[in-house]
C-alpha cells in the first residue's frame, strides 16, 4: 500500500522562494487547519501537482503558480517541491519537481525543468532518474499504484473543481469512464467487431483473387507447354542446319584444292608472259645499242680486251683523279696559311689601335693634373707660399713639377683641420641657445594643455549629469498617470465593483434552473420506456442473427465486387474502347465503337469489347506469321547476295595476288626515271645560261620552251604523286586520266620527253664546243694586232679600226666572257647532260615491257573491285530488304503483344463484370428472404431487424439530448457561481490598483528630487568651464610668442653652422681633388711609356705576316695551274670509256635474252604430274566445276538461312513465353494459388471462432451485468 509521507515547498504561491518549508503527514490522518489565505489550498495544489504535474485552474498555465517576480522586486524566480511517499511495493522514493518563472516588461515566461525522482533500496543505497516532465506525470501515478483520473478528480481534486459530478451528461461519462477505466472493456468489442468485419472482407478478398491465381495457373501451364513444344523445334533446326554447314565444309575444301590449283596454272601462265614481255624488250634495248655503236670499232674486240680496257680506263681514272684531288689539298692549304696570315695581320691591327688608344687615355690623365691645381688655387690663401709657386709653375708651359702639386695638397689639408674645430665651436652655442628657447616654449604649451586638460575633465561629469536627468524624466514619465487624480478615480472604481458584486447577488437570487432540469428528468423517463419496448421488439428478430451477417457479408461482397469493377472500368475501359475501334479500322469490319456507358451497364460493354479484341487478336497473331515467313525469306535473300559479293571479294583477292606477283618496283622505277628527268632539266637550264645569247637562234629557244611547256602538262616532273597512293589512283593518274585527254600516257610522255631533251643537249654541245676556239682565237687578235697603218686596235674579222678605246673594250669583254665560260666547264656539263639522257633512255627502254604488263595486270584488278562494289550494292539492298522484313515481324510481334494485353484487361475486365453480376443477385435474393421473415414475425409489416436498430438509435439519441439539456442547466447554475466569484476577482484587482498608485506616487516624488540633483551638478561644471575658456586667449599668445622666437634663433644659428660647414668641405673637397689628381697624373704616366713599348713590337709582328700572305698565295697559284694541266685530257678517256660500258652492256643483255627464250623452251616441253588429282584437266573445265560448287553452296546456304530463321522464330517463341513466365504474374504462381487456399481455409474458420466470441464479450461486459 502506498502512502505519502512527507512535503517541502519553495517559491509557491505565497511560500518564499529563499526559505524551504516542510509538511510530514502521520498516519492514519493528518487535518490542515487554518485562516483564510494562510496556503491550506496551497498544499493541496502542491500534492496535485506533485503526483500529476497537472497545474491548478486559474493560474494561467503556472504563472500564479509560482511566486510573484515583482513582490521581491527580481526579474525571475526559482520554485520547486519536493514529495517523499511510498510506492505500492513499499520501497522510499522521493519526487523532485523544479519551475522557473521569468518576469519581463509587460509578459511573463514559465517553464517546467527536468524532474528527478530518487528511490531507497532495501539496503539503503539510493539512486536517482531523471525524466522530461511528460514521463514523470506517468511514471508517478504508476509507482503510487493510484490512476491520474482518481488522484485528479477524487483525491487531490480542486475546490474549484468540486461541482464536476454537475456537469453535463457526456462529460460526466467520459470522467467516469476514465475514473473507472470502463473504456477498455467498450474497446474490446469494438475491436472484435472490427476483426470480424476485417476477416470477413479478407476472407471475400482471398475469394476474388484465388479466381485470378486459378487462371495464372492455367495459363502458365499452356506457356510451359508452348515453350516445350518451341525448343523441340529448336534442336530439330539445329540439327538440320549441323547437316548443312557439315556439306558446305566439303564443298568449300574442294573449292579451295580449284581455286590453289587455277592460282598455279595462272603463276606459270603468267611467268611465261613475263619472259615473252623481257624478250621483246630485250630485243628493242640491243636493236637500240646495235645502232649507238654500229660506228664503234670496239664491236669486234673479244670480252677479255674490252674488259682489260675498262679496267685500264679505270685506273687512269682513279690515279688521275688522285692527284688532282691531292693538288687541290695542297692548293687548300697554301690558301688556308694565307687566309691565317691575314686574320694575324688584322688581330694585330686592332691590338695596335688598343694600345694607342691606351696611350691617349694616359696623356688626358696627366692632363687633368693641372685643371685640377687650377681649381684649387682659389681655395688659398694669397700669402701662403704654395699659393706663389703653384702660379709660377701655372703660368708656365713646362709640365708641372709634382712637388708644386704635393705643398699645395698639404696646405689644403691643414686649412681644413682649422675650418673644422671652428665648425664645432659654432655649433656648441647654437645648442645651448636653442635649448634655452625650447624651455620657454615647454613651459607655455603646459599651461595651455592643463588648461585643456580641465575642460576634458569637466565634459563626463556633465555627461553623468546629463544622464542622471534622462533617467528621472524616463522614469517620470513613466509615472506620468501616478497622479491624485488617478488614486482618486481608483478608490471610486472599487466602491463601484462592491455595488455590480451587491447587485448581481441580488438578480441571481431571484433565478433558478430548478423548472428545466425537472423537465429533463421526465423526458429521460419517457424515452427510456420507449427503449425498452423497442429492445424487446428487436429481441423477436434475434432468431435470424445468422441471416442478417450473411447478408451484411453479401452487401460486403457486392460492394467490393463493385469498388474493383469500378476501379478497372474506370482505368480500362477507355483504353479497351480506343483500341478496340482501332482494331476495327485496320482490320475489321470498321464499326465504331460507343462510348462507355455507366458502371451499372459496364458488365455487359466489357462482354462486347473482350469479343471485339479477341477477333483482332487473332488477325494480328495472323499477320505476325505472314512477316515471319517473308523475314525468313528475306534472310535467305541477303545470305545469298553476301555469298556473292564473297565471290565477287575472291576474284578481286586474286587479281590482288596478280598485281603483287608483278615486280613492286614498277611505278618506283618510273618514279625514279621522272625524277632524273627533273634533274636532267634543272642541269639543261643551268647549262644554258652559260651559252653566248648569239649562240642559239629564236627558233631553237622557241622549240625548247615548247618541249619544257608539254612536258609540264604532261606531269613529266611529278615523281612524288606516282610513288605513293594506291593501285586505283595510280591507274587513273598514270593511264586513265591521259588516255581519256587523248594525251599519252605517263611513260609514253616521259620517252617523248628524253629524246626531244636529247636533240636539244646534242645542239647546244655542238655549239658550246665550236664557239669558243673561235672566240678565242679573235680576242687574241684584238689584243695583239692592232691596226700597222694608224696604230689603233681593229676588229680582226672586217678590219675596221674601232672609233674609241671604250668600243674596243666592250669587245674584248665580251668575247673574254665567251671563252671564260667556256673555261669554266660548258663543253664538259653538255657532255655529261649527253651521256645522262643515253641512261635514261636505256632505263626506259628497260622498263617497257614491265610496264605494259604491270598495266595491263592492274586494269584487271580495277575491274574486279568495280564488280566487288556492284556485288556489295546488291548485298547492302539484300540487308535492307532483310532490316525492313524484321521491322515488319517486329511491328507485327508487338502489335500481336500489345493485342495480347488489351484481350487480358478485357477479360479481366469481363471477369469482374460476371463477378459484380453473381454478387448483386446474391445480395438481392438474401434481401427479399428476410423481408418476408420480417413480415411473418409481425415487426410492423417489412420493418427489418436494421429499421428497428435505426429506432433504437434514435430514442438512444433524444435521451441523450435531454440529459445534455439537463446538463447545460446544470452549467448554467455553475456558471452564476463562476462570475460572481469573477466579480470578486475584479473587485480584488481594483483594491490592488490603489495600493500600486499609491507606491508610484512615493516613487514619483523621489525621482523628482534626483532630477534637480542632476540639474545643479551640470550648472557648476558649465561654470567651471566657462572661466577656463576665456582666459584661454592669454595663454595661447604666450605660447605663440615663445614659438616664434624659438623659431627666430633656430633659423640664425643654423645659418651661421652653414656657413661654417661650407668652408670646412670646401677646403677638404679641394685638398681631396688634388690628391686624386696627383694619383691619376702618375697612373698616366705608367700608362704612357706601356703603350709606347707595345707600338713598336705590333709594327714589326705585322710586318712579318704580311711577308706570309704574299708567300702562300703564290704557292697556290703555282698549284692551280697543275690541276688545270692535269685536267685536259679528262673528256677524251670520260668519252672511251662510255663507249667500252656500251658494247659490254650490249653483250650482256644478248646473254639475257638467250637465258629467256631457253626458259620458255623448257616451259613448252614439261610433262603434267601425273599424282595431280587435276592432271590433265584445263583452266576452262576448273572454272565450270568452280562454278557449279558455288551454286550448290548458294543453294545449301539458303537451306541453311531457311533453318536458321525457323530457329530463330522457334527462339522467339520460347523466349516470349519464358518471359510471360517469369512476369510476376505467372513467377511462383503454383505456391501462391496454393498458399492462397490456406489463407482463405484459415481465415474464414477464424472469421467463425470471431463470430462465435463476439455474444460471449457483450455478455460479459453488457453494463447491467458490471
Amino acid at each position: 500500500m502506498s502512502q505519502i509521507e512527507k512535503l517541502a515547498i519553495r517559491g509557491i504561491r505565497a511560500f518564499s522562494p529563499d526559505r524551504e518549508q516542510a509538511i510530514e503527514f502521520e498516519s492514519p490522518l493528518t487535518m490542515i487547519v487554518g485562516a483564510n489565505g494562510c496556503g491550506k489550498t496551497t498544499v493541496i495544489e502542491c500534492l496535485k501537482f506533485g503526483t500529476t504535474g497537472q497545474a491548478p485552474p486559474g493560474s494561467a498555465s503556472g504563472k500564479a503558480f509560482v511566486h510573484d517576480p515583482k513582490v521581491t522586486g527580481v526579474s525571475e524566480v526559482k520554485a520547486q517541491l519536493k514529495l517523499r511517499f511510498k510506492n505500492y511495493g513499499g520501497q522510499r522514493m522521493v519526487v523532485v519537481r523544479s519551475m522557473q518563472l521569468t518576469q519581463k516588461k509587460t509578459t511573463a515566461t514559465f517553464k517546467q525543468l527536468d524532474g528527478v525522482i530518487r528511490a531507497t533500496k532495501p539496503d539503503g543505497s539510493k539512486t536517482s532518474y531523471t525524466h522530461k516532465c511528460g514521463e514523470l506525470d506517468k511514471t508517478v501515478p504508476i509507482m503510487i499504484g493510484v490512476s491520474r483520473a482518481v488522484l485528479e478528480s477524487v483525491i487531490f481534486c480542486h475546490q474549484e473543481d468540486s461541482s464536476w459530478p454537475l456537469q453535463e451528461g457526456a462529460v460526466l461519462k467520459k470522467r467516469f469512464d476514465d475514473i473507472f477505466d470502463s473504456a477498455r472493456y467498450t474497446k474490446a468489442l469494438d475491436v472484435l467487431n472490427k476483426q470480424k468485419k476485417g476477416l470477413a472482407s479478407k476472407a471475400k478478398d482471398i475469394s476474388g483473387d484465388l479466381k485470378g491465381l486459378h487462371a495464372d495457373k492455367v495459363a502458365a501451364q499452356d506457356h510451359l507447354k508452348r515453350k516445350a513444344s518451341a525448343e523441340k523445334a529448336i534442336q530439330s533446326a539445329d540439327a538440320s542446319i549441323k547437316a548443312c554447314d557439315d556439306k558446305q565444309g566439303s564443298l568449300r575444301d574442294e573449292k579451295s584444292r580449284i581455286n590453289d590449283k587455277l592460282r598455279k596454272l595462272q603463276a606459270q601462265e603468267q611467268g611465261l608472259q613475263e619472259c615473252r614481255a623481257e624478250v621483246d624488250g630485250l630485243e628493242r634495248s640491243l636493236k637500240y645499242l646495235e645502232e649507238r655503236l654500229a660506228d664503234s670499232a670496239l664491236m669486234d674486240e673479244d670480252d677479255d680486251v674490252l674488259a682489260a680496257t675498262a679496267a685500264r680506263l679505270q685506273e687512269e681514272e682513279d690515279s688521275q683523279f688522285d692527284i688532282i684531288r691531292k693538288l687541290e689539298r695542297e692548293e687548300g692549304k697554301h690558301r688556308e696559311l694565307a687566309e691565317q696570315a691575314r686574320k694575324e695581320a688584322s688581330r694585330v691591327d686592332g691590338e695596335k689601335g688598343s694600345a694607342e688608344a691606351e696611350k691617349r687615355r694616359g696623356e688626358a690623365e696627366v692632363s687633368d693634373l693641372r685643371d685640377a691645381l687650377a681649381d684649387a688655387k682659389g681655395d688659398l690663401d694669397d700669402t701662403s707660399d704654395a699659393y706663389a709657386r703653384l702660379s709660377q709653375a701655372l703660368s708656365s708651359s713646362e709640365p708641372l713639377d709634382r712637388d708644386v702639386a704635393a705643398l699645395v695638397q698639404k696646405t689644403l689639408e691643414t686649412k681644413g683641420e682649422e675650418l673644422a674645430k671652428e665648425e664645432a665651436e659654432t655649433e656648441k652655442q647654437a645648442d645651448e641657445a636653442l635649448r634655452r628657447e625650447e624651455s620657454v616654449v615647454a613651459e607655455k604649451r603646459n599651461a595651455v594643455e592643463g588648461a585643456a586638460d580641465e575642460v576634458a575633465a569637466l565634459a563626463p561629469k556633465v555627461a553623468d549629469a546629463e544622464r542622471a536627468q534622462r533617467e528621472a524624466d524616463d522614469q517620470l514619465r513613466k509615472l506620468r498617470n501616478a497622479t491624485d487624480a488617478s488614486l482618486t478615480q481608483a478608490k471610486k472604481k472599487v466602491e463601484d465593483q462592491e455595488k455590480r458584486l451587491s447587485d448581481f447577488r441580488s438578480e441571481r437570487g431571484a433565478k433558478t434552473h430548478d423548472t428545466v432540469i425537472k423537465k429533463c428528468v421526465e423526458d429521460e423517463r419517457r424515452l427510456a420506456d420507449e427503449i425498452e419496448e423497442t429492445n424487446r421488439s428487436l429481441g423477436l428478430l434475434e432468431g435470424n442473427e445468422d441471416d442478417e451477417r450473411e447478408l451484411g457479408v453479401l452487401e460486403h461482397a457486392a460492394t467490393q465486387a463493385l469498388d474493383r469493377f469500378s476501379e478497372a472500368y474506370s482505368r480500362d475501359a477507355a483504353d479497351l474502347r480506343e483500341a478496340a475501334e482501332d482494331y476495327e479500322q485496320d482490320g475489321g469490319s470498321g464499326a465504331v465503337v460507343p462510348e462507355p456507358p455507366p458502371v451499372e451497364d459496364g458488365p455487359e460493354f466489357a462482354d462486347r469489347l473482350k469479343s471485339l479484341i479477341s477477333s483482332a487478336k487473332s488477325r494480328l497473331d495472323d499477320a505476325s506469321k505472314t512477316a515471319s515467313q517473308r523475314n525468313a525469306s528475306t534472310t535467305a535473300d541477303e545470305r545469298s547476295a553476301q555469298q556473292a559479293e564473297a565471290s565477287a571479294r575472291a576474284s578481286q583477292r586474286e587479281a590482288s595476288r596478280a598485281v603483287d606477283a608483278l615486280p613492286s618496283d614498277t611505278r618506283a622505277k618510273l618514279a625514279a626515271i621522272k625524277k632524273k628527268c627533273a634533274a636532267l632539266r634543272d642541269a639543261e637550264k643551268d647549262a644554258a645560261q652559260h651559252l653566248d645569247e648569239d649562240a642559239e637562234t629564236e627558233d631553237d629557244v622557241k622549240a625548247v620552251d615548247e618541249l619544257y611547256k608539254a612536258a609540264e602538262d604532261l606531269n613529266v616532273f611529278e615523281w612524288a604523286r606516282i610513288d605513293k597512293g594506291d593501285d586505283d589512283l595510280a591507274l587513273e593518274t598514270l593511264v586513265a586520266t591521259p588516255l581519256a585527254q587523248s594525251k599519252p600516257d605517263a611513260f609514253q610522255a616521259t620517252a617523248t620527253f628524253v629524246r626531244g631533251i636529247a636533240s636539244v643537249v646534242a645542239r647546244r654541245k655542238e655549239s658550246a664546243t665550236l664557239l669558243p676556239g673561235a672566240m678565242e682565237y679573235l680576242l687574241d687578235k684584238v689584243r695583239t694586232k692592232p691596226n700597222k697603218h694608224t696604230g689603233c686596235k681593229m676588229c680582226p674579222v672586217c678590219k675596221r679600226d674601232f672609233e674609241d678605246n671604250e668600243e674596243a673594250q666592250k669587245t674584248i669583254d665580251r668575247l673574254d666572257k665567251v671563252v671564260k665560260k667556256h673555261a669554266q666547264g660548258v663543253g664538259a656539263a653538255f657532255t655529261d647532260l649527253t651521256t645522262s639522257c643515253a641512261e635514261i633512255q636505256g632505263e626506259l627502254d628497260a622498263l617497257e615491257p614491265q610496264w605494259r604488263a604491270w598495266v595491263a595486270t592492274l586494269q584487271k584488278k580495277v575491274l574486279a573491285e568495280k564488280d566487288v562494289d556492284d556485288k556489295r550494292s546488291a548485298a547492302s539492298s539484300a540487308s535492307d530488304a532483310a532490316k525492313d522484313a524484321a521491322n515488319s515481324l517486329r511491328d507485327a510481334e508487338a502489335s500481336s503483344v500489345k493485342a495480347s494485353s488489351s484481350y487480358d484487361k478485357a477479360c479481366h475486365l469481363a471477369d469482374l463484370g460476371a463477378s459484380l453480376r453473381d454478387a448483386v443477385h446474391a445480395r438481392d435474393a438474401k434481401k427479399e428472404t428476410l423481408d418476408r421473415v420480417a413480415q411473418d414475425a409481425g415487426t410492423g409489416g417489412r420493418r427489418s431487424r436494421r429499421d428497428i436498430t435505426r429506432d433504437l438509435k434514435r430514442l438512444q439519441d433524444e435521451k441523450e439530448a435531454a440529459v445534455n439539456k439537463r446538463a447545460q442547466a446544470e452549467k448554467d447554475k455553475a456558471e452564476g457561481l463562476q462570475q460572481e466569484n469573477a466579480m470578486i476577482s475584479r473587485k480584488a484587482e481594483a483594491s490592488k490598483a490603489v495600493s500600486d498608485l499609491e507606491q508610484q506616487l512615493a516613487e514619483k516624488r523621489r525621482w523628482e528630487a534626483s532630477r534637480d540633483d542632476a540639474a545643479k551638478t551640470k550648472r557648476d561644471c558649465e561654470k567651471r568651464e566657462k572661466d577656463i575658456k576665456a582666459d584661454a586667449p592669454q595663454r595661447k599668445a604666450a605660447l605663440d610668442k615663445a614659438k616664434r622666437d624659438q623659431e627666430e634663433a633656430t633659423s640664425q644659428w643654423t645659418a651661421r653652422k652653414k656657413k661654417a660647414r661650407s668652408k670646412t668641405n670646401g677646403a677638404k673637397a679641394a685638398a681631396y681633388a688634388v690628391k686624386q689628381a696627383v694619383a691619376q697624373a702618375s697612373r698616366g704616366d705608367k700608362r704612357i711609356a706601356d703603350a709606347e713599348k707595345t707600338l713598336a713590337e705590333l709594327q714589326e709582328t705585322k710586318a712579318r705576316f704580311e711577308r706570309d700572305v704574299a708567300e702562300a698565295e703564290d704557292a697556290a697559284a703555282d698549284v692551280n695551274a697543275q690541276i688545270a694541266d692535269a685536267s685536259k685530257s679528262e673528256d677524251t678517256r670520260m668519252l672511251e670509256k662510255k663507249e667500252v660500258e656500251g658494247v659490254l652492256e650490249y653483250r650482256a643483255q644478248q646473254k639475257k635474252k638467250e637465258a629467256c627464250e631457253e626458259k620458255l623452251r623448257r616451259a613448252k616441253d614439261q610433262e603434267p604430274d601425273q599424282d595431280d588429282e587435276f592432271a590433265g584437266r584445263s583452266q576452262q573445265d576448273l572454272s565450270r566445276r568452280l562454278s557449279r560448287i558455288t551454286q550448290e553452296l548458294e543453294r545449301v546456304a539458303a537451306e541453311k538461312g531457311e533453318h536458321e530463321g525457323q530457329r530463330k522464330q522457334a527462339r522467339e517463341v520460347a523466349r516470349e513465353h519464358a518471359n510471360d513466365l517469369a512476369t510476376a504474374r505467372y513467377k511462383g504462381v503454383e505456391e501462391r494459388h496454393r498458399r492462397a487456399m490456406i489463407d482463405k481455409e484459415t481465415t474464414e474458420m477464424a472469421c467463425k471462432d470471431v463470430d462465435l466470441g463476439v455474444p460471449l464479450c457483450r455478455d460479459a461486459f453488457t453494463p447491467s451485468t458490471r
